[in-house]
C-alpha cells in the first residue's frame, strides 16, 4: 500500500478500483490517522460537497448489554464487512447532528413515537459502550430526562467553584511532571483531568487509581467504537471498556448510597463516608491567591460547594419534575451511578485531548504571536495567580475555544441511518454507494462517520480556516466570527429550544443539537486554566528529537487519542533545587575498600565542606553505606543544571576524587580534573531518580546563595569558615 497518494475522493476511488476494498480501507485509515492527511481529505469532501463510501471492518450489528458478544463469529464474515460513509460537509454534518435521537415536541408519548419514526439517524453505534450510556439512547424521553438531570447537576456548581477545583487539580496533577526539565503533557493532562473530575464528583482521593484505570479503558472504548473498529479488530477493547464503566458505576453508586438521607450504614461505611468528607474539607482549606497584594482563603465549602455524587444522593429528580402523565421522573441510585460514571468516563479523555490540542495549536503560531500570547497569559496570572474566576478580560479562554474549533478533541461521532437518507441535492459527486451508482443517497442501516474536524476547520468552499488569534477583541468575538461554519461549537454546548428555567409543568428541554456535550461547561475551566499555566512556564517549548532535529510533536492513536506530547521548559527559573541520589558499587574486597573510602571522606571532610560552600549551589550533601558496605550512596540537593554541577566538582575536587574513585568497582577516566566531560557521562549511569519523581523542599524557589545570604548574619558559629586542606 502506498501512502503518497494525495488524500481525495478521486484518488481513493482510483486506488480502490486498482487494489480492492480492503487495501482502500487501510489507505483511508492511514489518512485519517494523520492530522495533515485527514485535513486534506476532509477539505476535499467539503469542497466536493460529497460523502465518501468505504468498506468497513465494523460489525453490522450495534451491540448492547443484552446481546453483546463480539466473539460470536457463527454468523459468518458478513457481520464484519459492510459499507460505511464518511461525512464532512457542514450541511451534511448538521443534518446528522440535528436528525439523530428524538426531539420532544409535545407532552404525549404517542407524539414522541411519531417523531422517532421520522428520524434519519440513530445513535445506536454507541450501544457497545453500554445500553444506559446517555450517548447511546434513542428513546427521546429517557435521553432528555438523563440530559436534564446531568445539566441540573453540572450547573449547580458555579464558575468560582469550578475554577478553584481546577486550580487544585492542576497543582496536584502537574507536581511531579513540572519538577523535570522534560515532561510528557499527555500524561500530565490525564492526571490533571482525573483529579479534577474526582473532586467535582466527590470520589475519595484513594479512588484516583480506579478513575485513571477505568477512564483509560472507557476512553479507548469510545475511540474504538466511534472510529477504530472500522479499520482494526480489537474485540477485547469493548469488553474492557464496559468492565471499566461497570467498576466506575459501582463505586459511584456506593458513594451515593453512603450519603443518601437516612441511610442505614455500618460503622465501617460511616468511617468511609467520613474519610470522603474529610477529603472535601481539605479542599476547603486551600489558600487561593487572587492578586499580588494579598492571599484570600477561599473555602470551597463556604460558597456552597457540594460534590455531585453527594448532590445526587439527596436529589430525587431534575428541575422539570413531571412527565406527560404528570409523574415526577425519579432516578434510582443505580441509575445515578451509571449516569455519573458515563460523565466521568468521557470527561477525562476529552479534557486530556483538549489540553494537548490547545498547546499544539499554540505552538503553530508565529514566534512573535506566541510571545504575545505568553505575555498576555503572564499578565492574566499577575491579576489572578491562582483561581482565575474567568473575568471578562481573559483571552486564554478565547484561544482555547479557537484551538478546539480548529482541531476538536472529538474528531468524529458515529451514527447509523434509520432509513435511506438523501443528502443535499447538490451533492452528486460522491463515490460508489451500496447500490453501485454515484450517488448522494445513503442507504438505510448504514454506519455513518460524522467528521466534526472537517466542519470546524473548513468553510463551505473547502478552504482551510486558520486559527484566529485575537489580542484586543472582546470575549466570544472569535466564536461569533466563525460560528456559521462551526457545527462543532453547537455540538459542544448547543442551546436548548426550551430553556432550563421553564415552568415545572413543561417537558424536559428540547435541543436543536440533541447530543451537544453537557460536560463542556465543566471541562472548559480546567482546560483554560491549565493552558494558561503552561503558557507562563519559562521558555516552554516542544521537545526536539535529536535524530531528526525536529519537535517530537503531538502523537495520537488512530488520529484520535493524544498519547504523547513531549515538552520542555527552563525548570531552574521556577524550581531552583534538584535532588541527586547516586549509588556507587564498591570494589572487592569490599571490607578493605569500604574502610579506605571512610578514611578518604573523614580526612577530606574539611576540604569537601569548603568546596561545597564556595560553589554556592549545594544545599546539603551526605554519604551512606548500603548493603553491608558494598555500596556507597551520595545524596545532595543542588541548584542549576546537572552537567554544570558535576563538571564544576570534577575540576574543584581534583585529586580527592581520584583517590575516592580508586575504590569504586567501575572507575572513571583519570585524572578526573582533566576529563570533566567524561566524568559527567560516567556518573550518569549511577544516578537513581526519586520514586515517582517526587521530592519535597520547603523553599523550592530559593537558591543556596539566597538562603546563605539571609541566614549568615544570624549564625552563632559558621562551620563553613573552617579551612582545611586535602
Amino acid at each position: 500500500m502506498t501512502t503518497t497518494l494525495p488524500p481525495s475522493i478521486s484518488s481513493f476511488n482510483t486506488y480502490q478500483k486498482e487494489n480492492g476494498s480492503s487495501a482502500a480501507n487501510r489507505l483511508l485509515f492511514s489518512w485519517l490517522s494523520s492530522d495533515l492527511h485527514k485535513k486534506q481529505l476532509l477539505a476535499d469532501l467539503v469542497k466536493q460537497s460529497a460523502p465518501l463510501f468505504f468498506s468497513s471492518n465494523a460489525s453490522s450489528r450495534d451491540t448492547n448489554e443484552v446481546n453483546f458478544n463480539d466473539f460470536d463469529w457463527l454468523d459468518g464474515p458478513r457481520n464484519y464487512y459492510q459499507k460505511a460513509v464518511l461525512l464532512a460537509h457542514p450541511k451534511h454534518v448538521e443534518a446528522a447532528l440535528k436528525c439523530s435521537n428524538a426531539l420532544i415536541r409535545g407532552t404525549h408519548q404517542e407524539e414522541d413515537t411519531q417523531t422517532q419514526e421520522k428520524l434519519d439517524f440513530s445513535n445506536s453505534p454507541y450501544r457497545g459502550l453500554g445500553g444506559y450510556f446517555m450517548l447511546a439512547l434513542d428513546a427521546p424521553t429517557e435521553h432528555d430526562y438523563q440530559r436534564a438531570f446531568a445539566l441540573d447537576m453540572l450547573t449547580s456548581i458555579n464558575d468560582q467553584q469550578y475554577d478553584a477545583i481546577a486550580t487544585v487539580a492542576f497543582k496536584a496533577g502537574s507536581m511531579l511532571s513540572l519538577r523535570q526539565h522534560d515532561f510528557d503533557l499527555a500524561s500530565m493532562a490525564e492526571i490533571i483531568a482525573a483529579r479534577y473530575v474526582l473532586s467535582i464528583f466527590g470520589f475519595a482521593q484513594k479512588d484516583i487509581g480506579l478513575i485513571l484505570e477505568s477512564t483509560r479503558k472507557i476512553g479507548r472504548g469510545l475511540q474504538y467504537q466511534i472510529m477504530g473498529r472500522h479499520f482494526v479488530f480489537e474485540p477485547s477493547t469493548m469488553i474492557e471498556s464496559r468492565a471499566g464503566l461497570a467498576k466506575l458505576a459501582q463505586r459511584a453508586t456506593e458513594i451515593i448510597e453512603l450519603f443518601a438521607k437516612n441511610a442505614s450504614i455500618t460503622r465501617l461505611e460511616r468511617d468511609e463516608r467520613d474519610e470522603i468528607q474529610a477529603d472535601i474539607d481539605r479542599l476547603g482549606g486551600y489558600d487561593f491567591q487572587i492578586d499580588d497584594k494579598r492571599t484570600l482563603k477561599k473555602s470551597l465549602a463556604a460558597p456552597g460547594f457540594t460534590p455531585l455524587l453527594q448532590k445526587m444522593a439527596s436529589t430525587r429528580s431534575f428541575s422539570q419534575p413531571k412527565d406527560s402523565y404528570g409523574w415526577q421522573k425519579e432516578f434510582g441510585n443505580v441509575e445515578k451511578g451509571l449516569l455519573a460514571a458515563s460523565l466521568v468516563g468521557g470527561s477525562v479523555t476529552n479534557i486530556q485531548n483538549s489540553i494537548c490540542i490547545c498547546l499544539s495549536e499554540f505552538f503553530k503560531q508565529s514566534p512573535g504571536d506566541l510571545a504575545k500570547m505568553r505575555r498576555q497569559a503572564i499578565d492574566e496570572r499577575k491579576k489572578n495567580p491562582d483561581a482565575q474566576w474567568l473575568p471578562a478580560s481573559i483571552k486564554t479562554v478565547d484561544w482555547v475555544k479557537e484551538a478546539l474549533r480548529v482541531s476538536p478533541p472529538v474528531v468524529f461521532v458515529p451514527r447509523r441511518t434509520n432509513r435511506p437518507v438523501k443528502l443535499d441535492p447538490e451533492s452528486t459527486q460522491g463515490n460508489l454507494s451500496n447500490d453501485g451508482d454515484h450517488s448522494n443517497l445513503i442507504p438505510a442501516d448504514t454506519l455513518v462517520l460524522v467528521a466534526l474536524a472537517g466542519t470546524s476547520s473548513y468553510g463551505h468552499d473547502g478552504v482551510t480556516d486558520r486559527f484566529v488569534l485575537s489580542f484586543d477583541h472582546p470575549v466570544n468575538a472569535i466564536d461569533s466570527a466563525t460560528k456559521k461554519n462551526c457545527p462543532f461549537s453547537k455540538t459542544m454546548g448547543g442551546a436548548p429550544l426550551v430553556p432550563l428555567s421553564s415552568q415545572p409543568d413543561q417537558s424536559p428541554p428540547r435541543w436543536e443539537y440533541t447530543h451537544s456535550c453537557p460536560g463542556m461547561m465543566m471541562a472548559m475551566h480546567v482546560i483554560a486554566y491549565t493552558a494558561r499555566q503552561l503558557l507562563v512556564l519559562p521558555s516552554i517549548t516542544q521537545r526536539i528529537n535529536a535524530d531528526t532535529g525536529k519537535p517530537y510533536g503531538l502523537e495520537k492513536r488512530w488520529g484520535f487519542q493524544c498519547t504523547s506530547y513531549p515538552l520542555s521548559y527552563q525548570k531552574e527559573q521556577l524550581l531552583a533545587q534538584t535532588p541527586l541520589q547516586t549509588i556507587l558499587p564498591i570494589k572487592s574486597p569490599v571490607d578493605f575498600h569500604s574502610q579506605e573510602l571512610k578514611k578518604v571522606i573523614a580526612l577530606g571532610a574539611p576540604f569537601i565542606d569548603k568546596v561545597l560552600a564556595d560553589s554556592k549551589m549545594v544545599h546539603f550533601a551526605s554519604f551512606v553505606f548500603l548493603d553491608n558496605d558494598s555500596k556507597l550512596a551520595l545524596f545532595t540537593m543542588y541548584d542549576g543544571d546537572f552537567d554544570t554541577y558535576i563538571g564544576h566538582f570534577a575540576k574543584e575536587f581534583g585529586h580527592l576524587f581520584d583517590r575516592f574513585f580508586e575504590h569504586v568497582s567501575i572507575s572513571p577516566k583519570m585524572p578526573i580534573r582533566e576529563h570533566p566531560f567524561e566524568f559527567v557521562q560516567y556518573l550518569k549511569q549511577f544516578v537513581q531518580q526519586p520514586v515517582g519523581g517526587y521530592y519535597f523542599s520547603a523553599y523550592p524557589e530559593a537558591t543556596t546563595d539566597r538562603i546563605v545570604h539571609h541566614f549568615k548574619p544570624q549564625r552563632q558559629y559558621d562551620f563553613n569558615e573552617i579551612r582545611g586542606g586535602q
